[in-house]
């Protein structure tokens, strides 16, 4: 459930995607079924891409304004100087934890929550 780049800043390059090489995020967990990591982009976008097209930028807590518990603080349109949000990010990172600490070997925690959101829903 964890790699080398989890809570760390990448930036995508090398995919077949031109608009997406350059881009930077936030690598919130790994996949090791699928061998990917799931990295949070500004606007709620999480996109699953493999090691090889991430390069390493450093702790994602860099952010001068950031309180050091958040993943995003240094990442541009999360807000990371903003007490509330600060906060808000601290609690995120908390549940994250723990969902990773609970779900069985080989599940993700994106699948785990699509799983939930289906027996809400439903």
């Amino acid at each position: 459930m964890s790699g080398p780049y989890c809570g760390k800043r990448v930036k995508v390059v090398g995919t077949g995607k031109a608009e997406l090489n350059g881009t930077e995020g936030v690598a919130v967990s790994f996949e090791s079924s699928s061998n990917r990591y799931h990295v949070h982009f500004p606007g709620n976008k999480v996109l699953a891409l493999k090691p090889v097209n991430l390069e390493p930028l450093g702790p994602a807590d860099t952010d001068a304004g950031s309180s050091g518990s958040s993943p995003f603080g240094s990442v541009p349109g999360f807000g990371g100087n903003i007490p509330q949000m600060q906060e808000a990010q601290r609690q995120a990172q908390v549940l994250l934890q723990h969902f990773q600490t609970i779900l069985p070997p080989g599940v993700g925690l994106q699948q785990a929550l699509g799983v939930m959101a289906v027996f809400v829903l439903f």
